[in-house]
């Protein structure tokens, strides 16, 4: 977590919610609802690329070309760098596909994919939480046929 930005995020957010400086990011943030910074950026990012495709701008267009074809020997380009970024997508053959044609590439299907990534990043973190979770929930939760404080419990006909 080097980015300054997400950092002041991060602190606002913990004590919005009043936990701990020591609360886990990604706990914080999808307390939030919050997507990651970097989910943003790039979807910002292909958001860029589809409207340099579509411009009216012949440099513009021109030197998205340009660039596309100097991501093959150089791994400085703007375009190397978001082809290089597209590995870890399912659908990365689609996206590398419509980017290498400086075609536009579908926003929704690319942010459904994106999401998916980053579901499946924190997965195993946030089942592992519920596990420990769900350890505790019966000294802590009473069934709806329990009787009173004596905890015996009515039989239901089967």
């Amino acid at each position: 977590m080097d980015n300054p930005l997400k950092k002041r995020l991060l602190t606002v957010l913990k004590r919005i919610l009043m936990v701990k400086d020591t609360t886990a990011s990604w706990c914080v943030m999808r307390e939030c609802g919050r997507d990651s910074l970097q989910f943003n950026w790039f979807r910002a990012v292909v958001r860029l690329f589809n409207a340099l495709t579509q411009s009216n701008s012949s440099t513009a267009r021109k030197s998205l070309h340009t660039d596309m074809q100097l991501s093959s020997w150089c791994d400085d380009s703007w375009s190397s760098l978001i082809l290089s970024t597209l590995n870890d997508l399912t659908q990365s053959y689609l996206f590398k596909e419509r980017l290498l044609k400086c075609e536009p590439i579908d926003l929704g299907r690319f942010v459904v994919d994106l999401r998916e990534r980053h579901l499946d990043y924190w997965t195993p973190y946030t089942s592992t939480r519920a596990q420990q979770q769900t350890l505790h929930l019966p000294s802590m939760v009473r069934p709806p046929y329990q009787e009173g404080p004596g905890h015996t419990f009515a039989v239901h006909p089967s």
